[in-house]
């Protein structure tokens, strides 16, 4: 039997529940609050510590999963750092697999023990494949047809320098639940306003 919600998830619903930063003038919604800024108003400190602000977030997402609050993660606008990425210690192989005929005598495929496709097994797929890799070329499926072809594989070099990728971060944010209705509302009030705009699209 559930022994109902804990100390700091009533507190956390009770604190949603006021709105404590009101409603968006766009669509009429409760202004989501992030979590760090609920941990401080529950345990009345300017900056909740790692154990407070801990037990808010498991508050949070218990309190989601039985609908109670809305929960979600937010991007923090202007907030990014840079991450340099680039080749890995252990490289995975990737590979490249082509259609390609069979050039006869010397083929380096041949040589290297590569099935070679008789051209009595041209099929419909086979076709489409070949098109779709190089295009229409005129005679190149005769050609398959009356050489034969192979199906090749080649390494494909992973990346050799390191790059940056900004990377913007997000952290997360509740408000008080709101009913399918309430959000249909405010996504029509939206959509509403974003038609003014365009609207005022000049037209090319």
């Amino acid at each position: 039997m559930s022994r109902g919600l804990g100390r700091v998830q009533q507190a956390v619903l009770a604190h949603l529940a006021t709105e404590p930063l009101g409603r968006s003038p766009l669509t009429g919604l409760p202004v989501w609050e992030p979590v760090r800024e609920i941990a401080a108003a529950v345990f009345h400190v300017p900056q909740a510590s790692g154990a407070q602000l801990a037990s808010v977030r498991r508050a949070v997402r218990t309190l989601a999963a039985a609908d109670l609050v809305d929960h979600r993660r937010l991007a923090l606008d202007g907030v990014t750092y840079v991450h340099q990425r680039g080749t890995p210690r252990r490289p995975v192989p990737r590979w490249e697999v082509r259609i390609e005929v069979c050039a006869g005598a010397g083929c380096p495929a041949c040589a290297a023990g590569t099935f070679r496709y008789p051209g009595e097994a041209m099929s419909l797929d086979v076709i489409n494949a070949l098109l779709e890799q190089n295009g229409y070329v005129p005679g190149q499926v005769e050609a398959f047809v009356r050489q034969g072809w192979h199906w090749n594989h080649y390494e494909i070099p992973g990346p050799q320098h390191r790059h940056p990728v900004t990377i913007t971060v997000s952290e997360g944010c509740a408000r008080r639940a709101t009913t399918p209705q309430e959000r249909a509302a405010g996504n029509r009030a939206l959509d509403a306003y974003l038609a003014r705009f365009s609207a005022r699209a000049p037209r090319r």
